[in-house]
């Protein structure tokens, strides 16, 4: 049975809509020099296949493979429900003995690569539609995927949530790095802000603590700088106060904020 035979009128997640086209994409497969024919893969009657169905004379899925002239292996799954199924093709039912390790597979229907699978690969078929692989062996081992970079850390603050983070659902260990310290003439007090300070204008954010001393002015109490480490926000905010250090003072346990008072 030539592998890239298709029950007419069939459709699936994975095919064609163009019979025609699936054909000439096809052709390759079934003119192989070798010439193999196609054997069917542990089709209902191996006992590591009880997903093809319970009754091994008629498995609610079918499956056929054959080997090509450049080492690769042509695979046809057909979904035999008259519901969409999954189906999964095990890299291990190709040859006796053989782990299975990994596969570039190639979507021979829809022309189109579905990248390295380990062991096995999936399909989402429709009723009574069929996926038509290439698959080319990568190696005999699988090796694991190496693990996703961390997340960054969830920091919230006042408004929302810190830089780079998804959500404002877990605190950051604080405190952060070392802040900066006040330059001279200025004495480092603990981290926090008084009631009155001067909201930074646009040339007042992105400062670093000595350049939001320079723009204290000459009356200027002190001033402080949210977050010069850039830990919750891309830019940091410069505040000034230009005539009195008015109370309440509301610290920051987190030591984000540098606060400086002109000595």
């Amino acid at each position: 049975m030539p592998l890239s035979s298709s029950r007419s009128g069939t459709t699936s997640l994975y095919s064609s809509s163009n019979a025609g086209m699936y054909l000439i994409r096809s052709i390759a497969i079934n003119q192989d020099p070798w010439g193999l024919p196609a054997f069917r893969i542990n089709a209902g009657t191996n006992a590591g296949r009880d997903d093809l169905g319970f009754d091994p004379r008629l498995p609610t899925e079918l499956q056929w493979g054959r080997h090509l002239a450049n080492g690769d292996i042509a695979a046809l799954v057909l979904n035999r429900l008259n519901t969409t199924a999954t189906a999964t093709l095990k890299f291990a039912d190709f040859l006796p003995g053989v782990s299975g390790g990994a596969y570039h597979v190639r979507d021979v229907q829809n022309k189109k690569d579905l990248g390295a699978k380990c062991k096995s690969v999936q399909f989402a078929l429709e009723p009574h539609g069929t996926a038509f692989v290439r698959l080319t062996k990568i190696n005999d081992t699988c090796t694991p995927p190496a693990p996703p970079p961390a997340p960054a850390p969830h920091c919230a603050h006042w408004n929302g949530p810190c830089r780079g983070c998804s959500d404002g659902s877990k605190a950051c260990p604080f405190p952060v790095p070392p802040l900066p310290p006040c330059p001279s003439g200025y004495t480092n007090h603990s981290s926090g802000y008084w009631s009155n300070p001067v909201q930074p204008t646009p040339g007042l954010v992105g400062k670093t603590v000595a350049q939001c001393a320079a723009a204290c002015g000459p009356g200027c109490k002190g001033f402080e700088v949210y977050d010069p480490e850039g830990v919750t926000v891309p830019q940091s905010g410069c505040y000034t106060y230009e005539t009195q250090l008015k109370l309440p003072f509301t610290a920051d346990a987190r030591g984000l904020i540098r606060t400086c008072v002109k000595s």
